[in-house]
């Protein structure tokens, strides 16, 4: 075989290796919390319109990312955020931009289900994600897709703010 097609085959095989990992991790990072989205999901305390975004939610884990993406094909985080508040009834913007310019400004202390945090750099919102209560997160991560995790330092270090556009 002559080196240009080996090279091709090369590459070839190292895309499908990577791909087909990635989608195995997001599916096993997002298994793993799913059972805490159940519990918060069950929890007296929420309304209806909390308790069917929770139910939403373990729709999406696992959806792989993709930039643009609105679907449970692939999907972007603020695309991710659109359905879910379609979902129960609410048109929201379909950028993070735009979706920061919604609701009701809060701190990270008083997060409650559905809220939004919304992170960037310099002036620009880059990212958003979705509170199902404390420090516990839902967003699609560019490299695992939609995962449910605890607010780190590797995002806390770009927040700009949260918003409660559910009340």
């Amino acid at each position: 075989m002559n080196g240009k097609l080996i090279r091709t085959l090369v590459f070839a095989l190292t895309c499908c290796s990577i791909l087909g990992s990635c989608r195995t991790a997001v599916r096993f990072a997002s298994e793993t919390r799913v059972k805490e989205v159940q519990e918060i999901k069950s929890s007296s305390h929420l309304d209806g319109k909390r308790k069917a975004l929770l139910k939403e939610i373990e729709r999406w884990l696992g959806v792989p990312y993709c930039f643009g993406g609105t679907s449970l094909n692939c999907v972007d985080c603020s695309g991710f955020v659109m359905n879910l508040y379609k979902s129960i009834g609410i048109k929201i913007p379909r950028t993070a931009e735009e979706q920061a310019q919604m609701g009701k400004t809060i701190s990270l202390e008083n997060l409650a289900v559905g809220d939004l945090l919304f992170f960037g750099n310099g002036r620009n919102i880059t990212h958003v994600a979705i509170s199902i209560g404390g420090w516990d997160i839902v967003h699609s991560a560019t490299s695992r897709g939609v995962v449910c995790e605890k607010l780190s330092y590797a995002l806390i270090k770009d927040f700009k703010f949260a918003k409660r556009v559910l009340e």
